[in-house]
């Protein structure tokens, strides 16, 4: 087992409950109780240890110590690793893993649902678009810049005259009508492309965000729909009143 990796604050605050961790093994109040395998010495009573140090040992390197921390599942192979985690023999957790098994079927078909609502494994067509021309603009800067470098280097060489009849003609005048993606590709300057690919960033974080808040709202609202055969916009989170009688 290797602890390098885990994090200084996480080592630190460990340490203050007596869990040391070192490169490869765990003491615990300056007695190793795991070593290099992840192997239990065979006289160490792991029974004696508290909840606390416990937590600190089996959820590194995040432990929840206390009830505002939170976690949630939201990929099908978490749930299964958790059931092969639980152990069948013991008193709670082989209750919570039959529990597991039961509804395992309808978690990881709603997890699936929200990850293809919420667009977690694949993003839509039009945000692939906009990440696309900003690939293309990113190498048409690149090229113009290596270009740019090259002509600067042949002109230091030349008359220096020259050179500065060639800068004054190459004196960039912004164009009053912006240019569109296909013009600016073809035809424009080294400024103009990059305020098109700043544009274009920009344009991809308003469409992922809108995107989100779209995507959000009708997953919710499906559900509401399936509960209340309406969405919240429609009073999807209250219970339809019953139809009065009429009166006879």
């Amino acid at each position: 087992m290797d602890f390098n990796k885990l994090p200084d604050a996480f080592i630190k605050t460990a340490e203050v409950f007596g869990v040391k961790y070192s490169a490869n093994s765990i003491s615990v109040n300056e007695k190793k109780i795991i070593d290099r395998v992840g192997g239990i010495p065979k006289d160490e009573d792991v029974t004696n240890l508290s909840p606390i140090q416990r937590k600190f040992i089996e959820e590194a390197p995040e432990p929840l110590v206390s009830g505002d921390q939170w976690r949630f599942y939201d990929k099908p192979e978490q749930i299964d690793l958790l059931i092969k985690w639980l152990n069948p023999w013991g008193k709670r957790e082989s209750q919570l893993r039959k529990e597991l098994l039961r509804v395992k079927e309808g978690l990881i078909a709603s997890i699936n649902g929200r990850r293809k609502a919420l667009w977690l494994d694949q993003l839509p067509k039009e945000v692939l678009e906009i990440q696309s021309n900003i690939d293309k603009v990113s190498e048409k800067i690149l090229g113009m810049q290596q270009n740019a470098s090259k002509k600067s280097d042949s002109e230091d060489s030349g008359d220096e005259s020259m050179t500065r009849k060639r800068s004054r003609r190459s004196t960039y005048t912004p164009n009053k009508r912006q240019k569109t993606m296909e013009e600016a590709m073809k035809s424009g300057t080294l400024e103009e492309l990059l305020q098109l690919k700043v544009q274009l960033h920009e344009s991809l974080e308003e469409k992922v965000a809108e995107n989100h808040t779209t995507r959000v709202l009708e997953w919710i609202n499906s559900t509401t729909r399936e509960n209340f055969d309406r969405s919240l916009y429609e009073g999807g989170d209250k219970p339809r009143p019953r139809a009065k009688r009429p009166k006879k």
